[in-house]
């Protein structure tokens, strides 16, 4: 390469981070975000009490229930952010993936499938689910419901789209059922499906995880009532 292409890129690039230095890129501020999500939305935002300077916004979509949570959280020097969006339900069923790795103690009403006895006092099969499950153990509170639903292809396919790996090599799945919602998390980390990050910048894209959501919600209600 001759001095002039040399000279040139030089030129170039040093002309480019002027521009920067000069014309800055404006950071959208919480407050801007969090109204653009109430717009989105069409909702209105409130303090979550005893949470600090969070923020929730209900409101409801195709006739079903959400909440949309927007979590502030302090670090040493900085604070993070990460967001819930949760579909409301009755059902109070729970389901979780937990990493087998991270097997921990739970609340009594809740249990890992595969140590559970069922109506005639053998251990319960583990799940039949695809290979990108092997790493997951399942725990419920109802493991005959949570059976009927991961039966279910949509629903397994949805909760596949959630499977993650953190940097230490840790999986997670940032979908979970909870007594009272379908619970889907933003993380703060630009790695993960879905992040934080991605929402900021284009708020219309939680219109893709509202339908998600509601399916479970429904199918489950639907077993349930079977």
């Amino acid at each position: 390469m001759s001095s002039f292409h040399v000279t040139l890129i030089f030129v170039f690039v040093g002309g480019i981070l002027l521009f920067f230095w000069k014309f800055p890129i404006k950071r959208k501020t919480r407050e801007k975000y969090l109204q653009e999500m109430e717009k989105q939305l069409e909702g209105k935002s409130e303090l979550m009490q005893g949470s600090g300077n969070s923020f929730r916004i209900p409101f409801t979509y195709d006739g079903h229930s959400y909440v949309y949570e927007d979590i502030e959280e302090k670090g040493l020097n900085e604070s993070f952010y990460k967001a819930y969006l949760k579909a409301i339900k009755d059902d109070g069923l729970v389901l979780e993936f937990i990493e087998k790795q991270k097997r921990r103690s739970v609340k009594t009403d809740i249990f890992i499938a595969s140590d559970v006895l069922d109506q005639d006092g053998q251990v319960s099969k583990d799940f039949d689910l695809p290979k990108e499950f092997a790493p997951f153990t399942v725990y419920s509170n109802d493991y005959l419901l949570a059976g009927k639903l991961l039966q279910d292809s949509k629903v397994v396919n949805i909760f596949r789209e959630f499977i993650n790996k953190d940097p230490l090599g840790y999986y997670y799945v940032s979908l979970k059922i909870d007594k009272e919602a379908v619970v889907l998390e933003f993380a703060s980390t630009a790695a993960s499906t879905p992040n934080i990050y991605y929402l900021k910048s284009d708020p219309s894209s939680i219109e893709q995880y509202l339908d998600k959501l509601a399916y479970l919600v429904s199918k489950a209600k639907e077993l349930q009532e079977d």
